[in-house]
């Protein structure tokens, strides 16, 4: 979680008894080995308790760490808890806040990833513990986050390292993080606790604090030994993951499993699934986080959100099972997850199917789960509409175009990605909708030609009508991942050349074009065109 931990590696990769079977699940991350300096997906084995559970894959980051990418990160990852202060490792007692906090929580939001956040601490008493809490709930009120943003905890990380030394009683120990654990929840939030497998079996009786507190231990190992409650397992320090580095390089990063109950059962009154919940059981696939309304009531009344409870919505986007994951606040503790089914428009309505036209065959469409593709950057309204069709003619439904807010677009209208192929009954209702997706004309190289760290390159110009400009992406490496490749955009459609300037000499580069055509202030990308490669002297 931070470098400290590095002095204490053998703690979190000494090997332990695995409790009850196992079964294998591999990582979706690759993890470096130091020893053959190679990267590579590796299984890992989990307590057969667990193999009915939801898992989910997270990182955890701090200043360390650039500042997560939003729009680079990989899809695998699915939550990040994120420091938002420390505690110094010298003699004295001394906070400080996370220097990136603020915009790791404002990415990890925007890429809609759950988050949960920690304090790493180095508390000794209990009334440096609450201090240390009163500090991390400081921090969220500064960013503006309430308990009803976080779908994780609020973590005490508890390292011995520095000031904070395995000399400490087991006693003031337990009493120090239990005194964090119970501030944050007066304070509004879901405690935690995160440790290293020595430090839960060993210092702070992690099994007796489970039954209170969410337990997320560290073992860099190939199955977690903790006997206890646990939620959360550290697997590695060694992940590398599309999107996370440090200071600006591929490097490594933790990397955990979430394991949530899919039948998680009440255990008092005031536990939220104690309640009833009423959540839609099909909602309409969108191409983007679909978040269906949820209730949730008792013998006593409809509660109330973001007071009483918390929703987060786990695999939201593509069609198929989606979760609200429902979180105690207040007065009530605990979760509860309930399923949700992410169909298309078509699956709502019960008709039988659209189906593309003459008039759509012959202009190249197509119609996917994603929605309707192929229309090319300068289609008007009316020849996308004449280019589907309901199979069931005495429906009575009713097909338009419409811009992305659902207003009905003219028939002259040039059509963008963004706007929806919508369906409505005969009286006008909308019943649901599809996305359209615009499509650019594909853009060729005419001549590629390598100089001293440079690449001057030709393409063939296209007309006004089919594209705006232009985006070039090039890299030292063919497949070309983002995070190595550098992009140059063209605002002209007119221009027809151009020298991309390169970081390093003697060696290939890969370059690839593509267009652009702006229609209603949305850009509409052709597809790449092969990929070239060019020798730079």
């Amino acid at each position: 979680m931070t470098v400290l931990m590095v002095c204490s590696v053998a703690l979190y990769g000494a090997e332990s008894t695995v409790y009850g079977a196992t079964f294998s699940l591999k990582s979706p991350f690759k993890i470096y080995n130091s020893e053959t300096k190679k990267s590579a997906k590796k299984t890992y084995n989990h307590n057969s308790k667990f193999e009915n559970y939801l898992m989910l894959d997270g990182v955890d980051i701090s200043a360390w760490q650039d500042e997560l990418n939003s729009s680079k990160i990989s899809s695998d990852v699915d939550f990040a808890i994120l420091r938002t202060s420390y505690t110094g490792t010298n003699s004295s007692f001394s906070m400080g806040k996370d220097s990136k906090f603020a915009q790791h929580y404002k990415n990890a939001k925007a890429a809609g990833k759950l988050v949960g956040v920690y304090e790493y601490s180095q508390a000794k008493t209990e009334e440096e513990a609450i201090k240390e809490a009163d500090f991390l709930v400081k921090q969220l009120n500064t960013v503006g986050v309430k308990p009803s943003d976080l779908a994780l905890p609020v973590y005490i990380d508890y390292e011995f390292g520095g000031r904070l030394k395995s000399s400490i009683s087991k006693t003031i120990a337990r009493k120090t993080v239990r005194a964090f654990c119970e501030k944050i929840k007066e304070l509004g939030y879901v405690p935690g606790i995160y440790a290293n497998l020595s430090t839960l079996t060993s210092t702070l009786d992690g099994a007796e604090l489970g039954k209170e507190y969410d337990i997320w231990c560290a073992q860099y190992n190939d199955s977690c030994g903790f006997s206890g409650n646990y939620s959360k397992w550290q697997y590695t320090s060694s992940a590398r993951i599309e999107g996370l580095y440090n200071s600006g390089k591929k490097t490594n990063i933790d990397a955990n499993f979430w394991y949530i109950d899919k039948n998680r059962k009440s255990s008092s009154s005031s536990d939220i699934a104690s309640c009833t919940f009423t959540v839609p059981e099909k909602v309409l696939y969108t191409g983007s986080g679909v978040k269906p309304a949820v209730t949730v009531t008792n013998a006593t009344g409809t509660l109330k959100k973001n007071t009483d409870y918390a929703v987060h919505y786990i695999n939201n986007v593509n069609k198929g099972t989606g979760y609200a994951y429902i979180v105690g606040l207040g007065n009530y503790s605990g979760y509860k997850l309930i399923s949700f089914n992410i169909v298309s428009t078509l699956d709502v309505l019960g008709v039988n199917d659209l189906e593309l036209t003459d008039k759509g065959i012959e202009a190249g469409y197509s119609l996917t789960d994603a929605g309707l593709e192929g229309i090319v950057a300068s289609a008007k309204v009316s020849a996308v509409k004449a280019s589907v069709a309901l199979k069931d003619k005495e429906s009575g439904y009713a097909i338009s175009i419409t811009d992305k807010s659902g207003k009905a677009l003219s028939k002259s209208t040039v059509v963008t990605t963004g706007d929806k192929l919508t369906i409505s009954d005969d009286t006008g209702e909308v019943l649901g909708s599809i996305a359209i997706k615009v499509q650019g004309t594909k853009a060729k190289f005419t001549s590629l030609k390598g100089g001293k760290k440079k690449i001057t390159l030709k393409w063939k110009k296209l007309a006004s009508s089919k594209a705006t400009g232009y985006q070039i992406q090039y890299c030292q490496y063919e497949d070309m991942p983002s995070d190595y490749s550098e992009t140059k955009t063209i605002k002209s459609y007119k221009t027809v050349s151009t020298t991309l300037k390169t970081n390093f000499g003697e060696r290939n580069y890969y370059v690839k074009i593509r267009s652009y055509k702006t229609i209603r202030s949305k850009k509409n990308y052709s597809p790449w065109s092969a990929v070239k490669s060019v020798k730079v002297k």
